[in-house]
């Protein structure tokens, strides 16, 4: 249904994961990577918005639990062996609300009229 959909916006596999990790951090607990998705995308609109000096306000959604991926996204081990590098991400997020540009690598998709 891309005539309802404004924009979307490419999120890597890091930030996803760091940004799931981040609001573990923030609210005590567990989401999985789709709500980690949410969030990067969320702070990389955000970010975007005050940088063109637009009001507004942002909703998305915590869409789930986190508790099933114990043994893959909070694990540092698995993290490791499929190769993802979080340290970026988790800078990016550990640095809020700082200057480097948040989504500045995200790429944006625009929605067919």
């Amino acid at each position: 249904m891309r005539n309802v959909i404004d924009r979307m916006m490419a999120v890597p596999d890091a930030a996803s994961i760091a940004g799931a990790r981040w609001l573990e951090s923030r609210l005590q607990r567990r989401f999985g990577p789709s709500t980690g998705t949410n969030i990067a995308g969320t702070l990389a609109l955000a970010a975007e918005m005050q940088a063109q000096g637009h009001p507004g306000s942002i909703a998305t959604l915590a869409c789930d639990a986190g508790d099933r991926y114990a043994d893959t996204i909070y694990d540092d081990s698995w993290v490791a062996s499929r190769k993802i590098d979080l340290r970026d991400w988790q800078q990016r997020f550990q640095d809020l609300p700082g200057a480097r540009p948040f989504g500045h690598d995200l790429k944006c998709i625009e929605a067919a009229p």
